[in-house]
This record gives structure tokens, C-alpha cells and sequence, in this order.
């Protein structure tokens, strides 16, 4: 299995070498490799799977198939930092155009990952980005990732006739 998982990077401090199917967060590494700082390690499908229940309300793959409950789904969508100037839902950002793009609304929930991932979901188009990159291989002196994260977002808005 490790064979299909793509290395992330090289760490000599601490000397892990090339890390691969671990994860790379040193606080995290030091905790076990669980933490929730540290991000969510899945597939694009995975990911995929869980937008669409998102903006289904919660229900998943099959009939009658639940994963969230509404309740928790609206909590996710919601704006609880109205006091501050950047928008968050439960567990998600909301309405940020440096990686939404064209998608990004006071609706459009997203997760990012230091590596460079991230998830946008879109209630009003109905729809669901998910990137996965890898910024920190074979080491971190890279940039952001934010204009390919809004490169994405912008060519599904305009595929689905958004300005």
C-alpha cells in the first residue's frame, strides 16, 4: 500500500528522510501522528463523497445513508465569527476568493492543507472542488499555492457559466 502513496517530503530535522504515508506535521509526528491541526489525509473521492453529503444535508452514498446530521451540516455553513472580519463556519472557512475563486460566496465553505490541498463547496452551483498537491516535496521552499487553488475554482465557475 505505501507503493500507491505519494511521498511528502524530505525532513532531516527530525532525520525521517523521505516521509511516505506518515504524516510530515513535526508537532503532530511527535504526538503520534494524531492531531487536528495536522489536516485530513483521504482520497479526492473521499473528499469528493463528503461535499456532496454537505450539500446534500448530510446524507451519503446510498439510500437513507446518513453521515451528518442537519443540524451539524447548517453549523458548517454558518458564519460564526460575524464579530470578525474573516468568515468561518464549523470547521470550515467561508467566502474566501484567494483560493475559491469565481465560487467563492457568503455560502462557499472550503478547508485548505498546508501542502496545499483543499476542498471548496459551493451551495449555490452545487458543486464540489477538491485539490490535492503536494507544495512541500521534496522540500517546503516553495510558494503558495493559492493561484493554482483559484486557477481550479475559476475554470469550474466558468465551465458552469459564472463570470
Amino acid at each position: 500500500m505505501v507503493g500507491r502513496i505519494a511521498a511528502t517530503e524530505y525532513q532531516a530535522d527530525p532525520p525521517r528522510g523521505i516521509v511516505r504515508g506518515e504524516v510530515h506535521d513535526e508537532n503532530a509526528w511527535a504526538l503520534g501522528g494524531v492531531a487536528g491541526h495536522a489536516g485530513v489525509f483521504a482520497t479526492a473521492d473521499a473528499l469528493a463523497t463528503l461535499g456532496q453529503a454537505i450539500l446534500d444535508g448530510g446524507t451519503g452514498a446510498g439510500p437513507g445513508a446518513r453521515i451528518l446530521e442537519p443540524a451539524s451540516v447548517a453549523a458548517m455553513l454558518a458564519n460564526h465569527n460575524s464579530s470578525l472580519p474573516a468568515p468561518h463556519g464549523l470547521g470550515f472557512e467561508l467566502d474566501r476568493r484567494d483560493y475559491m475563486g469565481s465560487l467563492g460566496g457568503a455560502a462557499t465553505a472550503g478547508h485548505t492543507g498546508y501542502t496545499g490541498t483543499s476542498l471548496v463547496i459551493d451551495p449555490g452551483s452545487r458543486s464540489v472542488v477538491v485539490l490535492l498537491t503536494n507544495r512541500v516535496h521534496p522540500s517546503r521552499e516553495w510558494g503558495s499555492v493559492n493561484p493554482a487553488r483559484r486557477a481550479v475554482a475559476n475554470a469550474l465557475a466558468q465551465a458552469l457559466g459564472s463570470p
